[in-house]
């Protein structure tokens, strides 16, 4: 609203002008009593009409203020009260307040000389805000300066690391290095350059003319015969064109030979490199050398050589390789990798491809497969393949791949003749195995009836002889059967390997020869004697079964062996009743006594004088315990285990057989239908433990079947 002065032209005017300011203005009299507001004001503070009209007091407008939040959070009576205790003393003040709709106000007061305030509100929020603008872009511009600042700082600092670090490579690096500028003076050398070339130190240093070192250079020989200045002269010259050069150089006193590489730089100077290369040449001279030998060992061999690029599909063979398909090198050309197989044989090439596969795979460390290649006439020729991967791509793949291919016809054909002749002698293997199966056969059916038939002692004898005489040829047989079969395997492995000799073959023909003619004698040998065996054996009388007093049988037995007993001073006590009687088979009881006697006199007592064998028995319901001890050196448990084997014994070749405890065995169980137990102490004897039936089971309730 207007500002109402009173009446008065100049006062309107002085209304209107105050009411067209861009400040608020209000004047309170002596009694904080409100005299003007311009109409900014009341925008500013956003005052109702009502308290923007003369006679409005200030704490009016001080409670509005706090009501409206302009002072803050708290008591508004509290802040109205402390407003008003500032504005009675009518203090000049200037101050800024953030209002609640974040605007920024500038108030101004200043007292009158009759009493009362005249107050100004200005706006300065923009102002503000770009202060804080400035000061923030200030702030942030400090904040770039001081990165960039410690920028700098950091890359002087890593350009000074780096070039302390490059100072101390081309100090340490194992070469020497130099760099002339464009007029032809040295501005960097390491210790490693006058090293190499034994410079003196005082030629060793920055500002050294090129010149200056060329001379010295050929006045010692570097530069070969001539006169030392002009031959400076000539090395400045061509130095004065700064070309890139990479050359060798040996040295005339010693022999070093120095690698020297120079390369311009933008500046117009040169950077050169010297590497003492003298032991990469002495490498390289022994390679060239190594690959003579190799060469030359290639030749002797007579193998041919191949190297196929498995990436570009390159093939390289050397001359004995194209010599063994009948072609020159030159008429292979075209060669690679798809041409390659033309010249396999078709029922190869599947199977070349399996082995190639695994070796790539590194399945296999070498390739090696046999195979034939197509000669030029249209025949094909054996050969052995060779070969490994030698170099592999950055990502790993195979590349290149090399070996040898060997001549191995005349082998095969070889081996295609001993596969014949192992057919044919598997099939006499075969056909004297069958003769021998039968002798055996015969064997064991001959001392099955001896088992039937043990009654007397005479046909126990009968048995050891036989088989002592059938041993040699038998054993002959089968010893020298295993001769023929390991000469096969060996002549395999040879054939196999590729090693196979005519001097081999012979031999090996020869051989088996001789080994079946020997095993053919042997076995009708051995046939011969089972054939006499069993006539012997036929002639045996069959066992009778009968009643009998035990310790007669028992006598009787004892005055049979008499005879061969009375040669020892060994002694045979007996403790057995006479009321025991069995209905039995007396021979086969007289035969198992007879082998545990003699078992006893030839085992138990070697090495002594007063041996003593205890017979003894007693009835136990329907059982008799028959037991035979001996006081000798007693058995192992190793001998008690096999004791029962056939053909097992410690005196055979000195009178044992092998079989008299397998005899008593079958005796005891099948026979006699008893029990058989041993017991022995190493040092103190054994006890054989006999139990049988008083009455012996009939043969249909046995089944007897004696397996010796």
């Amino acid at each position: 609203m207007a500002i109402e002065l009173g009446s008065g032209d100049k006062l309107v005017l002085l209304a209107q002008g105050l009411d067209q300011l861009d400040i608020g203005l209000t004047v309170f009299d002596r009694d904080l009593v409100m005299v003007a507001a311009n109409r900014r004001f009341q925008l500013l503070l956003n005052f109702p009409d009502a308290l923007c009209q003369p006679g409005t007091t200030m704490q009016q407008a001080l409670r509005y203020n706090a009501e409206q939040g302009e002072y803050g959070p708290g008591d508004v009576e509290e802040q109205v009260r402390q407003r008003l205790e500032l504005s009675r003393q009518f203090l000049p003040h200037s101050f800024e307040r953030p209002r609640p709709d974040g605007s920024i106000i500038e108030v101004c007061g200043h007292p009158l000389p009759g009493g009362g305030m005249v107050t100004t509100y200005t706006d300065v929020t923009v102002a503000r805000r770009r202060e804080q603008a400035l000061r923030e872009l200030s702030a942030e511009l400090e904040l770039r300066v001081e990165a960039r600042t410690a920028e700098l700082r950091h890359r002087e600092a890593e350009l000074a690391r780096k070039a302390a670090l490059l100072e101390s490579v081309i100090s340490n690096v194992n070469q020497g290095i130099s760099y002339i500028n464009a007029d032809l003076v040295i501005e960097l050398c390491n210790q490693k350059f006058g090293e190499l070339l034994q410079l003196p130190a005082e030629l060793c240093r920055p500002g050294i003319n090129f010149y200056d070192l060329a001379v010295f250079n050929a006045e010692r020989g570097e530069y070969g015969p001539g006169d030392p200045q002009a031959l400076a002269q000539a090395r400045l010259d061509i130095a004065k064109k700064f070309l890139p050069h990479r050359f060798e150089r040996t040295r005339p006193g010693d022999g070093v030979t120095l690698e020297i590489m120079g390369q311009p730089t933008p500046d117009g100077g040169m950077v050169s490199t010297y590497l003492d290369i003298s032991e990469r040449k002495a490498h390289e001279k022994a390679m060239r050398l190594e690959r003579e030998r190799l060469s030359n060992i290639l030749k002797g061999t007579n193998a041919g050589s191949w190297e196929v690029n498995l990436q570009t599909g390159e093939v390289q063979v050397n001359a004995r390789w194209a010599e063994l398909t009948g072609h020159m090198q030159e008429e292979l050309s075209p060669f690679s990798l798809a041409t390659l197989p033309r010249l396999f044989h078709p029922e190869d090439i599947a199977k070349a491809e399996i082995a190639l596969v695994q070796h790539l795979k590194e399945q296999t460390p070498y390739y090696r497969f046999e195979h034939r290649l197509r000669h030029k006439d249209g025949h094909w020729v054996w050969v052995a393949a060779h070969g490994q991967v030698s170099s592999r791509t950055p990502d790993g793949r195979a590349e290149w791949m090399a070996g040898t291919h060997m001549d191995i016809t005349e082998r095969k054909e070889a081996e295609r003749r001993i596969q014949e002749l192992n057919e044919t002698l598997e099939e006499r293997v075969a056909e004297r195995s069958l003769q021998l199966n039968a002798a055996m056969q015969t064997l064991h059916q001959s001392q099955d009836a001896l088992a039937r038939s043990a009654a007397k002692a005479t046909l126990g004898t009968l048995v050891a002889s036989v088989t002592h005489e059938l041993s040699t040829p038998l054993g002959n047989s089968l010893i020298t059967a295993s001769t023929c079969t390991d000469l096969a395997r060996r002549m395999e492995t040879h054939m196999q390997a590729g090693q196979l000799k005519r001097s081999d073959l012979v031999g090996f023909l020869k051989e088996i020869r001789e080994g079946s003619d020997l095993i053919e004698r042997n076995l009708h040998r051995a046939v011969e004697l089972v054939k006499n065996f069993k006539q012997v054996a036929a002639d045996q009388a069959s066992e009778q079964r009968r009643r009998f007093d035990l310790v007669s049988v028992v006598a009787e037995v004892l005055d049979t062996l008499s005879p061969s007993l009375k040669r020892f001073a060994h002694r045979v006590q007996v403790d057995i009743s006479a009321d025991i009687v069995l209905d039995s088979f007396p021979g086969a009881l007289g035969q198992v006594l007879i082998n545990l006697i003699n078992n006893a006199y030839m085992h138990a007592f070697e090495g002594r004088t007063d041996g003593r064998v205890q017979i003894a028995a007693h009835t136990e319901g329907l059982c008799v315990n028959l037991s035979v001890a001996d006081d000798g050196i007693g058995m192992s448990q190793a001998l008690l285990s096999q004791l029962f084997q056939p053909f097992f014994s410690t005196k055979i070749g000195r009178g044992g057989t092998g079989l008299g405890m397998t005899i008593v065995e079958n005796l005891v169980k099948k026979t006699l239908g008893g029990s058989l137990a041993v017991e022995s102490t190493q040092g103190t004897g054994t006890t054989f433990k006999i139990r049988l039936p008083l009455v012996a089971p009939r043969d249909e309730d046995i089944g007897f079947d004696a397996q010796i």
